[in-house]
């Protein structure tokens, strides 16, 4: 279209007229409509004064009535009528209805106290009498006496009905100021709709011929800025290409692979990055295409599809999720993933943006640290292996030493002639006692080497017990006094494992507990705050040196001499600790009192969260 052409000014001046008219009479009707509503809203108004009217009434009845059952009955009916049109003439819009909404409300208020003063047995027909209550009242008082509970009751009753017909005047005066807006309003409707009738046309009219210059000028106009219109657009449009250039380079420029596909699953765009790694040179080879076109197996395609669809569905962003991806060459690298839906200017959904970083490298690399960590957490388990296997030892000296003297003694008691049922029984007795213990040792034991499979809920107190007795022998041996303060609280992981941890703790204070002179001394204390339970292992050993304290929880860092040490169990303590239950262990130099002798030692805090973690 070079120019613009105007033929027939005189039909698009009809036409306007014709426009007119119709916008003319459309305003003259919806101006009508409106007073009809606004009548009809006023009807709605008058009926519910009506009702009000009538509850009024019955309000008033309360005082006078002898039958104070059946006008209480009807009270209530006429609160319930006049609720419901209330609520009916809450919904028209020509005024608002705060004001009477706040003192129904406090009529309601009063009324259920009313209510509930005459639903006592004490202020029915029968203890009034036969009599009103404005009647009992006056007999009451006249009689002295005012101090009886049915006076009470009808005093209170009578004042509270008294507040309640004072609100119910305000409401009428309210309604009765409603009405009177609703009339004016009514009137002045009415008024401009006659106006708009006789006005407007010739308003119109006259708008229409100034219209018709006007459009003539600005045809001409039109015609002459169109040529410069074409232009700017043409700049325009290479603008956009440039622009559209600019945000293609940006993306280029991100380290990472971006993409975008419609609702169907294919493909519209891609950066550079994108494309070498899907092995295509330009956007013209994506183009059109779906995940099963290009180079991965249909697994993967099938389950970036579905995340696709995922997102899609809910209409949310999936972010930051980790996958893996196999190309039909067998390599497999590791991604962190994002995808989001894409909306137009109507925030319809028309697709889905996505993007990915390669951290394979990265992977790798954790992957390596798990596997050192796995070896870290042999070791130790070797290493504790080798103490159970020393406690175990020490465990069975003494029954085996009972086995051993009894046998013996049946040996050289029949030698001798000296042999009796009764040592015989004794002896025997003394044995199998002794193989009984020797036997739930090694279920103890055992019980510790099991691999825990799945977490569980269990007393932390047990886990301590069962530690302490595991070491009994040799806290025995270097007469080493436990003093523990204990509770039953519970926490969720893995039995075996924190069994372990105490049992890296408490062989530490045996080993520090060597070389001290004095009486020796394990305390063990729990105590809870909000989230979390607190163990704090302490001795009297002297404590760590100040400058080896920072290192203690390093790997295979040991002060222990020769073989004694590994330097792995402080490390595994709190791997296992704030890994596989996410709580800490700490340890410091505690100073205390104790029997009224002053000491120093070590102190090992383990803190671990309450419930699941």
């Amino acid at each position: 279209m070079s120019r613009i052409k105007i033929r027939n000014i005189a039909l698009y001046g009809f036409l306007l007229l014709v426009i007119f008219g119709v916008a003319s009479s459309v305003i003259m009707f919806y101006s009508l409509k409106n007073v009809y509503n606004t009548n009809e809203d006023l009807k709605v108004t008058k009926e519910s004064y009506r009702i009000f009217l009538q509850l009024k009434l019955e309000t008033e009845k309360l005082f006078v009535s002898n039958e104070i059952e059946e006008v209480h009955k009807n009270w209530l009916s006429s609160i319930e009528r006049f609720d419901k049109s209330f609520k009916e003439v809450q919904k028209l819009q020509y005024k608002t209805y705060e004001e009477i909404n706040n003192l129904w409300d406090g009529c309601l208020k009063e009324a259920q106290l009313i209510d509930q003063l005459l639903k006592t047995q004490k202020l029915n027909t029968q203890s009034l009498k036969g009599k009103s209550l404005l009647e009992r009242k006056g007999e009451l008082s006249s009689s002295n006496n005012t101090n009886s509970e049915v006076y009470t009751l009808i005093l209170s009753l009578t004042e509270k009905i008294n507040y309640l017909i004072h609100l119910e005047r305000s409401i009428l005066k309210e309604y009765e100021k409603l009405q009177n807006e609703a009339n004016v309003t009514i009137n002045m409707k009415l008024e401009q709709s006659l106006s708009s009738a006789f006005i407007f046309p010739f308003l119109l009219l006259f708008l229409a011929i100034v219209l018709v210059i006007y459009i003539v000028k600005r045809i001409k106009r039109m015609e002459d800025r169109l040529e410069s219109t074409k232009e700017r657009l043409r700049n325009s449009f290479i603008e956009q290409r440039e622009m559209n250039q600019f945000l293609s380079n940006i993306m280029d420029s991100v380290p990472a692979s971006i993409f975008w596909k419609d609702m169907n699953g294919r493909y519209l765009g891609a950066n550079k990055q994108f494309l070498n790694d899907i092995g295509h040179k330009t956007l013209e080879d994506l183009m059109g295409k779906n995940d099963y076109e290009l180079n991965w197996g249909d697994d993967e395609a099938k389950n970036y599809i579905e995340d696709d669809k995922e997102v899609l569905k809910n209409g949310t962003s999936k972010l930051l999720f980790e996958e893996s991806h196999t190309y039909k060459d067998g390599r497999i690298i590791y991604l962190i993933t994002s995808k989001v839906p894409l909306r137009n200017t109507k925030n319809q959904l028309v697709g889905i943006l996505g993007s990915y970083i390669n951290i394979t490298e990265k992977k790798n690399t954790q992957l390596e640290l798990d596997k050192k960590e796995k070896m870290l957490a042999q070791q130790s388990k070797m290493a504790a292996m080798g103490e159970m296997l020393e406690n175990i030892a020490h465990q069975w000296r003494q029954p085996l030493s009972v086995i051993t003297t009894g046998a013996s003694g049946i040996k050289v008691n029949k030698e001798y002639g000296n042999l009796s049922d009764a040592m015989i029984e004794n002896a025997l007795d003394s044995i199998i006692s002794s193989a009984e213990y020797l036997s739930q040792t090694i279920d103890d034991f055992r019980e510790f080497f099991k691999i825990d499979k799945d977490k569980e809920e269990f007393l932390i107190k047990e886990s301590i017990e069962k530690s302490l007795f595991i070491l009994t022998s040799k806290f025995k041996n270097r007469n080493i006094h436990t003093v523990l303060n204990l509770n039953d609280t519970k926490v969720y992981g893995f039995k075996n494992e924190l069994i372990q941890v105490f049992m890296n703790l408490l062989n530490n204070s045996n080993d520090a507990l060597e070389s001290f002179e004095g009486e020796r001394y394990v305390f063990i204390d729990m105590f809870n705050d909000k989230d979390h339970c607190h163990i704090k292992l302490k001795d009297n050993a002297g404590g760590i040196p100040g400058n080896i304290i920072n290192k203690i929880f390093e790997a295979y860092f040991t002060t222990k001499e020769g073989s004694k040490g590994t330097g792995i169990g402080l490390y595994m303590s709190n791997e296992i600790v704030s890994k596989h239950f996410k709580g800490s262990l700490t340890a410091q130099n505690s100073r205390f009192t104790y029997n009224n002798e002053k000491y120093t030692g070590a102190e090992f805090t383990v803190s671990l969260p309450l419930g699941e973690n």
